[in-house]
């Protein structure tokens, strides 16, 4: 399956087009706090294998494929982190995992977040990022089959 940057593009266009249909920095980022997840995290998430190093909150993200694409679930127990990675979550989830694995995402920049972030905040978003792009990489690889024969 061949990348699409073209649809990468419009989905990052459409998801910055919303958020920046509020004015206030702030209050996109109380919007994105209002949105996110508020369920407990899946047992299946917070294990060590999907945990974000490097961050001073905890951080999970695990990307799945299905039909090709990419989904990815996340978790962490800092609010604003938790609503900025879950909204780049569900951006990104959907998007064939080729382009994605060597994409630059802008997103949190360009919505006007970084700014009203702490350093260890903006550093956490990063390694999210980078963590998304690995499970994106590790995805787009064949899996080994083997045979009986």
């Amino acid at each position: 399956m061949n990348a699409d940057p073209v649809e990468l593009s419009v989905r990052e266009r459409q998801a910055l087009s919303r958020l920046l249909a509020i004015a206030n920095p702030q209050q996109r980022l109380t919007e994105l706090l209002r949105q996110a997840p508020t369920a407990p995290p899946d047992d299946q998430l917070c294990r060590e294998a999907y945990a974000v190093p490097g961050c001073l909150s905890s951080l999970w993200i695990r990307g799945t494929l299905n039909n090709g694409r990419c989904h990815f679930d996340s978790y962490s127990d800092a609010r604003i982190v938790h609503a900025a990675v879950a909204w780049l979550c569900g951006v990104y989830s959907g998007c064939e995992p080729a382009a994605l694995a060597g994409h630059t995402s802008t997103l949190i920049a360009d919505a006007g977040l970084a700014s009203l972030l702490s350093h260890s905040r903006r550093n956490a978003l990063a390694k999210a990022w980078a963590a998304m792009q690995k499970e994106a990489a590790t995805l787009v690889r064949p899996h080994p089959v083997f045979s009986d024969t």
